[in-house]
C-alpha cells in the first residue's frame, strides 16, 4: 500500500473529493458542498487528504 498526504487548497480540488466526504455526510449535495466551501476557503480553509493512487481514502479539514 502506498499511501500519500497531499494538501488541497482550491475549491476544484476539494470538490473533486465528495465522495469521500459522504461517508460522514451521506446526504451532501455537490452544490451545499460548493456553497459550503465557497464561504471557508477565502477564510484560509485548506483540507488535507489521504491519497492510495488516485483514490482518496481519508480527508480533514482545516
Amino acid at each position: 500500500m502506498n499511501l500519500q498526504i497531499l494538501e488541497l487548497t482550491t475549491i476544484p480540488e476539494m470538490l473533486l473529493q465528495i465522495e469521500t466526504m459522504r461517508f460522514l455526510y451521506p446526504n451532501l449535495s455537490l452544490e451545499k458542498y460548493e456553497a459550503y466551501l465557497s464561504e471557508m476557503v477565502p477564510r484560509n480553509y485548506i483540507q488535507i487528504g489521504v491519497f492510495e493512487g488516485e483514490t482518496c481514502v481519508g480527508i480533514t479539514g482545516c
